[in-house]
């Protein structure tokens, strides 16, 4: 059928180019001499080279279990290895097919110079494209192939550590990813500058989007203009070495006692722990104390006002931030998570509703806990030009409303049933129980807590949500970002 279809006469080639100065187009001449070229060439057929060689080629000596604790309520097992490393388990029967998992450890890009930073804020990414142990990035897809195995390295600026997931039948697929992730991570110039390409060729057409332009400069504001909260740019790629990427990756993954490992999913404690105990028990640890620094990057205190001028449609994008300390714990995040649901709430139906001024509204809060324990609140939305400000004045009107009269009953209602709901749904999925583990162990929580949760809800009253509102939106530290369009 190509013989048949493919013929010299019934061809046609299409070119798109951008229309300036500079860029000069093939001749029809050029473009015939270019196929005909192609025509006179013999062309072997591919051929696809499969790797019969095992992912790894000599299995550890496995290390051991030294300490198991379980917690019937909540339904985990730990266990504590020889290495020093940490095993959460949460055996759940809501996906027949699905074992997911996370390790972290503390220390992340804080802990090296501005110097360093870009280097070591893309060294996993770089690693992650390069393969495992014998194998390059395209090697492994192929021996892979058939198997629901993953796993991704990560590092951010506090901390270090893994994402994964698998079928039970491919665990030790995975398992022995993990392992080759920390001992033999494959060093690769061809993927590296593969890489660096495509992040380039990201950043080229990021640069051209005016929302990505309003988002660095709030994020840039946010950060007072520290090095590390400035946008990444095409210029900067020149500043990541290879070299010293894995360098810093093999610094931040040389200790696995440092590490602590959450697996929830459908497995049996028992038939997972000779797994571990080989590909996790036998890496290396020197249990040697870790931790981030904080290298003081705060919001600017006080108000701060941001005009951004970009693109030509008609539009406008606000963004308007609160900020301030916060005490981390269950209780006060469980707070203003319900509040900010009342007032994202009450901002659509008069924002989107009401005034019929804008497609949606975000109300959402942040609560961070290393390396300062402090909350963030962003209200945001789109709108056009000439209604900015009546749109800003009317959220504002709304806030004040239940700073002065907290929860309407009709409201409270359905925030108590939306909660409770999601909660049940939640409780069923296994992302929820592996961010949830996690968590409570970054933040040396009692998981157990999470059983009260209907308990709080059943027990918010109006006068609740006017005491958090009064608390929370205090326009002390308030900073507000509005991108218009260039007239």
């Amino acid at each position: 059928l190509a013989k048949k279809w493919i013929t010299d006469d019934n061809a046609m080639v299409i070119i798109t180019a951008p229309e300036k100065a500079g860029v000069t187009l093939p001749s029809d001449e050029k473009i015939m001499s270019i196929l005909k070229d192609v025509q006179s060439k013999d062309i072997k057929a591919y051929e696809d080279k499969v790797s019969d060689k095992p992912l790894l080629a000599t299995k550890p000596a496995p290390g051991k279990v030294i300490e198991e604790k379980e917690s019937k309520d909540m339904g985990t097992t730990t266990w504590k290895l020889a290495n020093g490393a940490t095993i959460i388990l949460k055996p759940t029967d809501y996906k027949n097919d699905e074992i997911i998992f996370d390790a972290y450890s503390f220390g992340g890009t804080s802990l090296y110079s501005d110097k360093d930073y870009i280097t070591a804020s893309n060294a996993a990414q770089i690693v992650d494209n390069a393969g495992l142990g014998e194998f390059n990035s395209t090697t492994l897809q192929k021996l892979l192939a058939g198997k629901i195995a993953n796993v991704s390295p990560y590092i951010n600026d506090i901390q270090e550590g893994f994402n994964g997931s698998c079928s039970p039948k491919d665990i030790e697929t995975m398992m022995q990813m993990l392992y080759l992730y920390f001992t033999n991570p494959n060093k690769n110039e061809n993927d590296f500058k593969a890489y660096i390409e495509q992040q380039r060729a990201f950043l080229q057409n990021r640069s051209s989007s005016p929302d990505a332009a309003f988002q660095d400069t709030v994020k840039a504001t946010m950060g007072q203009y520290n090095y590390r909260s400035l946008p990444m740019t095409e210029g900067k790629l020149q500043e990541i070495n290879l070299n010293r990427a894995y360098e810093i990756y093999r610094e931040r993954f040389h200790d696995a006692g440092a590490f602590t490992f959450v697996f929830v999913g459908n497995f049996k404690p028992e038939t997972l722990k000779p797994y571990i105990e080989m590909y996790i028990g036998s890496l290396p640890a020197n249990n040697l104390p870790t931790s981030f620094k904080d290298l003081g990057i705060a919001p600017p205190k006080g108000k701060v006002e941001k005009t951004v001028l970009k693109g030509v449609e008609p539009k406008s994008s606000v963004s308007v931030k609160l900020t301030g300390p916060f005490v981390y714990n269950r209780k006060n995040r469980n707070d203003l998570n319900v509040l900010m649901q009342l007032v994202s709430i009450k901002l659509r139906e008069q924002l989107r509703e009401e005034k019929s001024g804008v497609y949606g509204v975000r109300a959402t809060p942040s609560m961070n806990h290393y390396p300062k324990e402090s909350f963030e609140i962003t209200i945001g939305f789109g709108c056009a030009p000439e209604n900015v400000e009546m749109l800003i004045k009317t959220a504002w009107e709304e806030i004040d409303k239940i700073k002065q009269n907290g929860c309407d009953d009709k409201d409270l209602l359905k925030l108590k049933e939306t909660a409770i709901r999601s909660r049940e749904t939640d409780s069923k999925e296994n992302r929820f129980w592996l961010s949830a583990i996690t968590q409570n162990s970054i933040n040396k929580e009692n998981l157990s807590e999470l059983s009260e949760f209907n308990k709080y809800v059943e027990s918010l009253k109006s006068e609740d949500f006017k005491r958090l509102a009064n608390q929370y939106f205090t326009k002390e530290n308030m900073a507000k970002f509005v991108m218009n369009p260039v007239k």
